[in-house]
């Protein structure tokens, strides 16, 4: 399997661009697919995205597995505030189920740390030919007069290929 250039886009992803090999022989990485979103007080919503592109080169026998997703989600939010957040990954059209994250704030205030898990074989590329690591992340708040910070930290998963007779 050969990773190819890491491509971010979207209003709400900040930080690095680079993805990191957490276990190489595990095939265990950080992808740096994240957000923040700071939504004030005298805006009755907001939203933000970062979409994630990453071509993968198989061998012709080959197919690549995305295993195990997880991601952190941190919020402060006032009473008022409707806070949501979804993370898709996948290939060509095949996505996982959603990490998703949904927060109604009905006390004067809610600070929240999370650790989404999306566990087992979650989606596979086609057999022998170079797939397209795709993802897409959606932050949301709404709320007339509600305040809220949303922040996910770095997409964790494994990539892990094998034989299409598998």
């Amino acid at each position: 399997m050969q990773l190819g250039a890491l491509t971010l886009a979207g209003n709400g992803c900040f930080g690095s661009s680079n993805v990191i090999t957490i276990s190489g022989d595990e095939g265990r990485y950080a992808f740096p697919i994240r957000a923040k979103l700071n939504k004030k007080s005298d805006t009755s919503f907001d939203r933000k995205t970062c979409n994630l592109r990453l071509p993968i080169a198989v061998a012709p026998n080959e197919k690549v597995q995305l295993i195990d997703l997880s991601q952190v989600v941190r919020v402060v939010a006032y009473k008022g505030a409707q806070v949501k957040t979804n993370l898709n990954m996948g290939f060509a059209g095949k996505t996982t189920p959603p990490l998703s994250y949904n927060l109604d704030v009905s006390d004067d205030e809610i600070s929240t740390a999370e650790i989404l898990k999306s566990p087992g074989v979650l989606v596979e590329s086609e057999c022998g030919k170079d797939a397209m690591l795709t993802g897409n992340l959606s932050l949301l708040v709404n709320g007339t007069g509600a305040q809220a910070f949303v922040s996910t930290g770095t997409a964790l998963l494994t990539l892990k290929v094998v034989s299409c007779n598998h």
